[in-house]
């Protein structure tokens, strides 16, 4: 049966000289307020049975969990304290000959009836404190408790994979409008998943073998093929055989005009040999082509994951 309050004063608190008496300034503070009414009201509603034993006081218990909260305590700690402390033997409400309650009663208590009170009771005290005008209710109270949680961390591999998801979505999307509705789509993501598992298993292998695995799987998804790395060392090499063509033709010409401007002007016409000028544009991109062809096959020989390491 529930029992809220402390029934009668002990004599032997009435002998305490007054120095004894006294309590700190906040547990006389926090004392005062919980003299309220409204904070013994959840545990009414907790204990409505008529009959049986009495339960501890209430007032014990709420301002008990007041000093385990307050001072970071355990049950059996908190018990020990407030035994050996007149002070907070006053606080809790316990007479000098009064038993302190055992932790196993405040274990109970806590995880059995009285199991979400302390909600209860924080809500009462922040509308009492509204009232009261000593807080402000404009902000809302928001939980920062940090959770942890798994992170996926953005590996080579894994963004590449993200890259074609996102894509494929994309261009569904677009399907789905209306636009490019007679293309076929290939979903790669069946492969991709795939290359990801490969490359998961053979991150268990040496460093050696799963740096080249690596590259392996990332070239296998962007489709590079030995094709395509001897089309690449081509292509570059005669553009840069085409710019440096045309810049050195262009500068040849222009020292040119200007050695026929300054000695040439009165006794010669000055023209371009355009013929002879494609002829040996030719013969020089030729001899590009040919110096390029043998370090190109080469390097299409290699795999392709071997001539990314190279290339970075």
């Amino acid at each position: 049966m529930l029992r809220l309050r402390t029934m009668q004063p002990d004599f032997w608190d009435s002998l305490l000289p007054p120095e004894a008496r006294r309590i700190s300034p906040e547990l006389e503070a926090v004392d005062a307020l919980l003299d309220d009414a409204v904070f013994l009201a959840p545990f009414q509603r907790r204990f409505p049975a008529q009959r049986g034993r009495y339960t501890i006081p209430m007032e014990t218990y709420l301002r008990l969990m007041y000093l385990k909260r307050r001072y970071q305590l355990g049950y059996e700690s908190l018990v020990a304290e407030v035994t050996d402390s007149v002070s907070w033997r006053r606080f809790c409400r316990i007479s000098l000959s009064g038993q302190v309650p055992d932790p196993s009663t405040l274990i109970k208590l806590t995880n059995g009836p009285c199991q979400g009170v302390a909600d209860e009771v924080h809500t009462a005290l922040v509308q009492q404190l509204a009232r009261k005008r000593v807080l402000r209710g404009r902000k809302a109270r928001v939980d920062t408790t940090v959770v942890e949680a798994d992170i996926h961390y953005p590996t080579d591999a894994g963004l590449l994979a993200d890259g074609v998801r996102v894509v494929t979505r994309t261009i569904r999307q677009l399907q789905r409008a209306g636009l490019a509705a007679g293309e076929r789509l290939r979903n790669v993501g069946r492969s991709v998943k795939q290359r990801l598992l490969y490359l998961g298993k053979a991150l268990k292998q040496p460093k050696e073998q799963q740096r080249t695995t690596r590259a392996s799987v990332t070239t296998e998804v962007l489709g590079l093929t030995r094709r395509m790395v001897r089309r690449v060392f081509l292509l570059e090499i005669a553009l840069i055989a085409a710019l440096g063509l045309a810049i050195g033709m262009a500068l040849g010409i222009l020292l040119a005009y200007n050695v026929y401007r300054h000695y040439f002007a009165e006794v010669a016409v000055f023209t371009i040999p355009y013929l002879q000028l494609a002829a040996v544009g030719a013969i020089a991109i030729g001899c590009t082509f040919l110096a390029t062809v043998s370090p190109a096959w080469r390097a299409s020989k290699l795999p392709p994951a071997e001539t990314l390491r190279y290339i970075e």
